[in-house]
């Protein structure tokens, strides 16, 4: 693992976000309108998977260079199935106390900003065309963790990972977590540190 200060630019990655998609863990998964404009899913499950036949409204949405926000009660978990891919230009940006778990080996070219929870990289997950941010940048962040979850190890990160400071006030502990029981796993991307971050392997 190579820890370096510098972050890289932001914006040659940033793009334009023309309107939001919104997914809100609190009711049943629904798509309310048109993937290209604003739009909200709602689950009420604790545990959520999106299947292949909803992957189609991501796909849209990324299309267009918008974002996917996930939002909701804290403690939620929603599982991007294996199988399709989510690609494009858009950004995924997980906004709470919630858990998102990669199972596919998504190609999307924007920003991957982990303001709050967990984005968990499940065995043949990746988001490998992102640079992935850790930690919100607002004042008293909470809590925000990238970690590998094969169980038997061996996944190669190859995302750059920026590790975020709260702006003032206190902020919760940014972690980059290996949970497999074997193997070895790599992060080829490199971490930039502008906050102090916690390794659990």
């Amino acid at each position: 693992m190579r820890l370096v200060r510098r972050p890289p630019t932001m914006g040659a990655r940033m793009h334009a976000l023309r309107s939001v998609f919104v997914l809100a863990l609190t009711a049943s998964i629904s798509f309310a309108q048109s993937p290209t404009t604003d739009t909200q899913i709602a689950v009420t499950a604790r545990i959520v998977t999106i299947h292949e036949s909803e992957y189609r409204k991501f796909l849209d949405v990324f299309t267009n260079g918008n974002a996917i926000h996930i939002y909701g009660g804290n403690n939620r978990t929603v599982t991007f199935g294996a199988g399709p891919t989510i690609s494009q230009g858009g950004q995924f940006i997980l906004e709470q106390a919630n858990t998102a778990v990669f199972q596919s080996a998504h190609t999307y070219t924007g920003d991957t900003i982990v303001k709050a929870g967990t984005l968990e990289f499940a065995a043949g997950g990746s988001a490998n065309g992102s640079i992935i941010r850790i930690g919100d940048t607002v004042a008293n962040s909470g809590a925000a963790t990238v970690s590998l979850t094969a169980a038997t190890g061996g996944q190669t990160l190859s995302s750059v990972l920026v590790v975020r400071p709260s702006a003032s006030g206190t902020q919760g502990v940014r972690t980059i977590s290996s949970l497999n029981t074997s193997g070895t796993n790599t992060l080829s991307g490199g971490v930039f540190l502008d906050a102090d971050v916690t390794t659990n392997t």
